[in-house]
């Protein structure tokens, strides 16, 4: 249903408690008056219900959230149209279906704001709720000295997403969320169609530096959101700059959102972005931005779950890049909610505009004939249930902001260790020392409580061993060279590095013989100019090694793969993803549900790759100011978990976390991280949390570092007194055993090193 008849109705007070309707509709035009079918305890006590019944479910053909929002409805209908009003509203529906037309509900409601409390979506007019079909949308409307023209959009429509996830609020399922976006936009996006930009970090300022660099059609916000009924103003929960919350008001991000070359549309996906004041009808998140001439806004008037908001994002953008109407396309989403068996949540969106016919975008009829038709409508993404209290924030900022400090102390000191949980390893002097520098860069777990560590001794490569007791080293003499990773498949054990340092430096990869004996056996690792592996996986039966190089193009990443840790294959610098005039370096690889993920640097950014295959990538930046480098991932369930640095001079430690296998990544929050010489070089699973180690150079106490998290989002230091040592102290690894002993390794004393080895025994 693209075009449209419009029956407006607006709404006034009258003298005796009560409000007068006038109505334009395109059969001619009608008043009257009515009253509420509720007193304001009634419809306090239905306004609770319909928030208390969020997310729950039932196999009832008949549900009690359904009964709730029939008899709402219908007498909220019965109230608002009735006599001539009545009248007009059916010859106006008869004549628009004669044309095979809809008729669009528009209420007026600028002067009765204290009506915008109303769940008006519910209307119900036997044997249909009005919004809950494309040819009757319900639309609010405020009336304003201006109105807009649809915006001509050629290939491809621009959404500006932000999800913003505070450390001291709630968690949500952002990451879900936002996979199941770009899951449903995929079609779009690969035609050209769409194109999505995802604000990385969710603050004010990085909103305004992502509107100066470009102009979007669509802002998508997901977060938290709330009314402040003591401001009397309708919140969005943002970040500041160190990840903690911060109350952003409708007025001071639609003075952002609005300048210059405003959206056509913002959606807001969080909870009560459409409520207003009882007295002020701009009281609000939504209705703000309308008053600075964004087009259309839809927001929510309850918490949602979600699974509903995935659903409703899904359908909408569908919708739109179909060339629907607005109000189209919102119909279009409650009906895909409704028809995922809730009863409630379909109801929830609310569509405030200021277009005469719907149509904020005027898509082109080639973008709508290369789009549809290439996939089906999906069913309702498949997500986990919601749990019994909806996962949305309702705004407390004060007592918020003091129980968030109370806990994030209560969990550093519960967390942290004490001096006696870490401690230097019991190992012979003479396996850490020797007549050169040593250092232990990688190590990984054997099975039996064993484990296998490499890195350098003197000028040689170096393998230590843990049989279960006691360490011992072995030093490969036959040449010169460097382990910076080890990895074990079956029987199979491979390590990888290079063969010195500087630019004469080759790749290097070693498999260890069934003798104990260590060899060199890749065959594609040299003559290419100064290569280096830094990390190496187990694959099936294989191994899939990382690293760069550097020839005439300049620094690029590169790849070798094997089937069986003997014969390797250097993946073709010809790949766009590995090439480059930049300085780029893969740092760490990890494989999740079938997909390889790598991280590393691209020139002063971070990165990341992606591949099916191991033969053809896809590569991610992460943009940084200053110069950032990711060194390590790992994997925590579904989660992926990166850790790094950034900064110049001093650096801080940083870390990321992704929810939809690499795609997209959220910046992780430490307690601890500072710009004041730290990095994290190393991470792993330690159930039910992750534990990265580095280090932390001030110039007081240099030492290793080590941090926990329980999610891989929020970091806490852990304290102990043997990560200092005489000079410099850092960890480059950690390998966490089957028992829960975990070892940590790297070195002490810089510049004349030793090896050294950390100990975290259970218990």
């Amino acid at each position: 249903m693209h075009e449209y008849r419009e029956l407006k109705i607006r709404i006034e007070r009258a003298g005796d408690g009560g409000f007068r309707t006038f109505a334009v509709g395109p059969s001619g035009e009608a008043s009257g008056s009515f009253v509420l079918p509720f007193s304001e305890l009634e419809l306090e006590n239905v306004l609770l219900r319909l928030s208390g019944q969020v997310g729950r479910r039932t196999r009832r053909v008949e549900t009690p959230e359904l009964s709730l929002v029939t008899s709402f409805g219908g007498k909220l209908f019965d109230a608002l149209v009735q006599g001539r009003v009545r009248d007009l509203y059916h010859d106006s529906l008869a004549g628009a279906r004669a044309q095979d037309k809809g008729l669009r509900i528009t209420l007026a409601l600028t002067d009765v704001p204290e009506l915008m409390q109303l769940p008006w979506e519910f209307l119900y007019d036997d044997p249909n709720f009005l919004s809950l079909g494309v040819r009757t949308p319900v639309v609010r409307y405020l009336e304003l000295p201006w109105s807009h023209e649809p915006l001509r959009v050629e290939p491809p429509l621009k959404i500006l997403a932000m999800v913003s996830s505070p450390t001291d609020a709630v968690e949500l399922d952002v990451g879900r969320e936002r996979a199941n976006l770009e899951e449903a936009l995929g079609a779009l996006v690969a035609a050209g169609g769409v194109e999505i930009t995802w604000i990385e970090n969710a603050t004010l300022a990085e909103l305004q530096r992502c509107l100066r660099r470009g102009h979007f059609h669509i802002f998508h916000f997901i977060g938290h959101g709330a009314y402040d009924p003591q401001l009397e103003d309708g919140v969005l929960l943002l970040e500041d700059a160190e990840g903690r919350g911060e109350a952003v008001s409708g007025v001071r991000l639609g003075t952002i959102l609005a300048d210059s070359h405003p959206p056509q549309l913002a959606v807001l996906n969080s909870c009560e972005g459409a409520r207003t004041g009882r007295d002020d009808p701009f009281a609000g998140v939504a209705s703000s931005l309308v008053q600075r001439q964004i087009p259309a806004v839809i927001a929510m008037q309850f918490e949602i779950t979600d699974r509903a908001a995935i659903t409703f994002a899904r359908w909408l953008y569908e919708s739109l890049a179909d060339g629907y109407p607005v109000d189209s396309a919102l119909a279009e989403a409650r009906k895909a909610i409704y028809a995922d068996r809730n009863d409630l949540e379909w109801g929830t969106p609310v569509l405030l505009m200021r277009v005469r016919d719907g149509r904020i975008f005027e898509i082109p009829p080639e973008l709508r004939t290369r789009t549809n038709g290439q996939r089906p409508h999906p069913p309702p993404p498949v997500v986990p249930p919601d749990p019994p209290a909806p996962g949305r924030w309702r705004l407390a900022v004060g007592a918020l902001a003091v129980l968030a400090t109370l806990a994030a102390g209560l969990i550093a000191w519960l967390v942290s260790g004490s001096d006696d949980a870490w401690s230097r390893a019991a190992v012979d002097p003479a396996v850490l020392k020797g007549p050169g520098s040593q250092e232990i860069l990688g190590i990984t777990a054997l099975p039996g409580d064993r484990a296998l560590a490499v890195g350098q001794s003197g000028v040689y490569p170096a393998v230590w061993r843990f049989d279960g007791s006691d360490w011992s080293r072995q030093e490969l003499r036959s040449q010169r060279g460097i382990m910076n990773a080890v990895a074990t498949s079956g029987s199979r054990a491979v390590a990888v590095g290079a063969s010195g340092g500087g630019s004469e430096s080759d790749a290097r990869i070693w498999r260890r013989s069934k003798s104990g004996a260590w060899e060199h056996v890749c065959s594609d690792c040299s003559g290419r100019g100064a290569q280096v592996v830094y990390a190496v996986i187990p694959r099936g039966d294989g191994f899939v090694a990382v690293g760069n190089d550097v020839d005439s193009d300049g620094y690029g990443a590169a790849v070798w793969l094997s089937t069986d840790g003997e014969s390797w294959e250097r993946v073709a610098r010809a790949d766009p993803a590995l090439g480059g005039t930049a300085s780029q370096v893969m740092k760490g690889i990890v494989e999740i549900e079938g997909t390889l993920v790598a991280v590393g640097r691209d020139g002063k950014d971070g990165a990341i790759w992606r591949s099916e295959t191991g033969d053809s990538w896809e590569k991610r930046v992460i943009p940084s100011p200053q110069f950032l480098e990711i060194t390590a991932v790992t994997r925590i369930g579904s989660r992926l978990v990166a850790v790094g640095w950034e900064g110049e001079g001093k650096n801080a430690a940083a870390a990321w976390i992704s929810y939809d296998r690499g795609k997209s990544w959220k910046r992780g929050r430490g307690s601890d991280f500072r710009a004041r010489g730290q990095k994290l070089l190393g991470v792993r699973p330690d159930p039910p949390g992750v534990i990265a180690v580095g280090y932390d150079h001030r110039s007081e106490t240099p030492s290793a570092a080590v941090w926990r998290s329980s999610d891989g989002k929020t970091w806490t230091p852990v304290r102990s007194s043997s990560f200092t040592a005489d000079g410099r102290a850092e960890m480059n690894g950690l390998a966490v055993l089957a028992g829960g002993q975990i070892f940590a390794v790297g070195g002490t004393g810089r510049p004349a090193a030793d090896a050294a080895i950390w100990q975290k025994k259970t218990g």
